[in-house]
């Protein structure tokens, strides 16, 4: 979150609007985790996650005031806004014992949310491609984790940025080019309000999944899966060991699958 002097209302904004996302990750039924830093890399805790805890979870108490509070990153940032830089250095203090330790797990998903009212000034920290250094970075967590890895940005638009009640924003382009490379959510910082696109941002932060991996290879075709407590007729194929569905089974659902294995003649 760009943490400038002209960012006021947009955070007051995203701790009222933003807050129904936590809900929304609920309904979902996802083991989140949340995270806020700073465009602001002049200091020397760069990167840091910020709050108390600083790793939100559906288990930290109060978590829709430790949300606002997160959020409200303050306007006495310095510059330049360094958001791609920002982001990739929170990233790598979150590896081993680092200030962000415990934030990233092995087998989750990434979601980056950029908000600012200019464009990212990363060149200091990430080179002369800066676009091209933060998606080698999104690339490298996905290979890691095995998930995907995204970014969304709510910015000013390209080409020519937007006004609103809140003030100027300038265009976004490269955070603009990041999403659309990272397949994100590209919404404008101008818009009166943020709350419609909480779905589309949970969209985001979710791998719903269909394949499944089972202990042993099925010795037959006599395979019998049940999901939540329903068999499944159809809708369903074994490769191998991994039980491929159609469709992404709901939510939270519990699934049995009953097979034949082949035992070990030596016992």
């Amino acid at each position: 979150i760009d943490d400038t002097a002209s960012m006021a209302q947009e955070q007051a904004a995203l701790a009222s609007q933003l807050v129904a996302l936590l809900g929304e990750l609920d309904a979902a039924a996802l083991a989140w985790q949340l995270g806020v830093v700073t465009t602001d890399m002049s200091g020397d805790r760069a990167g840091w996650l910020r709050g108390s805890p600083y790793v939100l979870t559906p288990d930290t108490p109060d978590r829709e005031a430790a949300f606002a509070d997160a959020v409200a990153v303050g306007t006495l940032g310095g510059g330049p806004e360094a958001g791609l830089g920002a982001a990739a250095e929170a990233l790598s203090l979150a590896v081993g014992g680092g200030p962000n330790a415990g934030f990233r797990r092995e087998d989750a998903l990434l979601h980056v949310l950029f908000v600012s009212d200019v464009d990212d000034q990363s060149d200091a920290w990430l080179g002369t491609e800066p676009v091209s250094s933060f998606l080698e970075v999104l690339t490298a967590e996905s290979a890691r984790t095995g998930r995907p890895a995204r970014s969304s940005g709510l910015v000013g638009p390209t080409p020519a940025g937007c006004e609103s009640t809140s003030g100027t924003a300038r265009p976004g382009a490269r955070y603009e080019e990041v999403v659309a490379a990272s397949g994100g959510v590209l919404v404008s910082i101008c818009e009166p309000d943020f709350s419609p696109v909480v779905g589309a941002l949970t969209e985001a932060s979710t791998e719903w999944l269909t394949a499944f991996t089972l202990r042993e290879e099925p010795l037959d075709d006599q395979i019998r899966v049940v999901v939540d407590a329903l068999p499944a007729e159809d809708g369903w194929h074994v490769e191998g060991r991994t039980l491929q569905f159609d469709e992404p089974p709901p939510p939270g659902a519990h699934i049995d699958v009953t097979y034949t294995i082949e035992l070990d003649a030596s016992g």
